[in-house]
């Protein structure tokens, strides 16, 4: 996994707001348990909107999980955490890694060492699900020269503490290794101060690897979906939702 300085975490929540859908996704299917761990929890976005008794959640960025914190109030269990080593000394009835959190997991040894932290704390016949961009079709287009090293594009405009930034973005894309490093810049518009920048490493698994991943941590039924609605994969789909049993 990552190693880089922690992105400011105003700057990442206020950017990195979810996927379309996956609010009501996730409610719809842990509708009815009695107890969710959310790996990667960030600020707490959608542990928010679960209506479960014992709600869990953990992450290594110390600014997110103190968002968190003041978003969920005390009736949830924040966790200072490696996703590939935690252990927590109870299992759940569901365990979700949304938000394309798989990708931060950078070669396979990090992948088996997750799925294998799931599986130890699922309960019998609990589901772990997760939620990605669909990289197969980017792997199959997306040439290195594609994607300049050197190119910023324009991305949008967000607010934080009434300060509004304009960011940028670049990438840098290895297929070898199936990396893509992103940067984001966020340029003050209001005040002269030097611009923030965040970088996000991830690896762009393919289908077949990640259902390869969850089968050989001993994850059954391994269904993936094309979106939230849970639709077939197809080469339209721009998301994939994956589950497997315990």
């Amino acid at each position: 996994m990552t190693s880089l300085p922690p992105y400011p975490a105003s700057l990442y929540a206020a950017l990195h707001t979810g996927t379309e859908g996956d609010l009501a996704f996730y409610a719809r299917e842990c509708a009815g348990v009695s107890s969710v761990l959310e790996l990667g929890c960030g600020d707490g976005r959608v542990l928010q909107v679960l209506d479960v008794p014992h709600r869990a959640g953990l992450d290594l960025h110390g600014g997110l999980l103190e968002a968190a914190g003041a978003r969920l109030g005390p009736g949830v269990q924040l966790h200072t955490a490696d996703m590939r080593t935690f252990e927590l000394g109870r299992r759940f009835e569901r365990i979700l890694l949304p938000f394309s959190g798989v990708y931060c997991m950078l070669d396979d040894e990090d992948i088996a060492a997750c799925f294998g932290r799931v599986r130890a704390h699922l309960e019998p016949g609990g589901v772990f699900i997760l939620d990605a961009y669909r990289a197969d079709g980017f792997h199959a287009d997306c040439e290195p020269e594609d994607v300049g090293d050197d190119d910023w594009s324009e991305l949008t405009v967000i607010e934080v503490d009434g300060q509004p930034y304009t960011v940028f973005e670049r990438s840098r894309w290895r297929p070898d290794t199936q990396r893509i490093d992103v940067t984001y810049r966020h340029v003050p518009l209001t005040q002269r101060t030097a611009s923030v920048d965040g970088r996000i490493e991830q690896r762009y698994l393919l289908r077949h690897q990640l259902e390869g991943h969850l089968a050989d941590a001993g994850l059954r039924d391994v269904e993936v979906f094309g979106g939230f609605d849970r639709r077939p994969v197809s080469r339209a789909s721009e998301h994939w939702v994956a589950c497997a049993r315990g």
